[in-house]
């Protein structure tokens, strides 16, 4: 039986979602984020959360900076933003110079996201994969131990952490972007996930040092 629940959704995620949906123009003043990303909802939507894990597929869009012959070699229409590249900010495939602010799907990008990321990365990058394993403990066990003895417990999606839980997987990626005292941690069950999720709190950063 389908279970209809009203979320806050934003456009990307919104368009990715096949079914039909009831979308509902109520101001967000809350600031509340989409169900299924970090940014703003925008549209109150009733969604079927059953099939959350079906409409998780749907595609992860995002805007960067490309070059000529990466944004040739996407698959499908994507809107270019011919904004001028003043920061010469390089490309998010290659590496080389970007002329085109693009918009695409991340999932079609043939990209080494880890290489990506320790390119990235100033400092180091520690990634550990079910390390609870080797100590004959469950994820919940290990998940448990974290919250419990850690003075800042890991922030953990609760989606993310039943996932966790069912497969009983730990993915723990620790970055330090630009200083040796200053890192982020990614929790999750999908390493490709954890990866972009990565790239995108990096994006993020370079994003806002830009516009400062």
């Amino acid at each position: 039986m389908s279970k209809w629940e009203p979320k806050w959704i934003c456009e990307d995620c919104l368009n990715g979602i096949k079914n039909d949906l009831s979308i509902k123009t109520i101001p967000n003043n809350g600031q509340v984020p989409c169900y299924f990303c970090d940014e703003i909802g925008e549209y109150l939507v009733d969604l079927d959360i059953k099939r959350k894990n079906e409409v998780e597929k749907m595609e992860k869009r995002v805007t960067e900076w490309l070059c000529d012959e990466c944004h040739d070699g996407l698959e499908g229409n994507h809107g270019i933003k011919m904004i001028p590249n003043v920061c010469k900010v390089p490309c998010f495939i290659c590496g080389k110079l970007a002329k085109n602010l693009t918009g695409f799907d991340l999932n079609e990008v043939k990209v080494d996201k880890l290489k990506k990321l320790l390119e990235r990365c100033k400092c180091g990058v520690y990634l550990s994969v079910n390390e609870h394993r080797d100590y004959y403990q469950t994820a919940a066990d290990r998940l448990k131990e974290l919250y419990e003895q850690r003075e800042e417990p890991p922030e953990i999606n609760e989606d993310v952490r039943v996932k966790m839980i069912e497969t009983n997987t730990i993915i723990e990626l620790q970055f330090y972007p630009d200083t040796p005292i200053s890192f982020f941690t990614v929790w999750h069950y999908d390493l490709d996930e954890a990866l972009n999720q990565a790239l995108e709190c990096i994006r993020r950063r370079d994003s806002e040092n830009v516009t400062k």
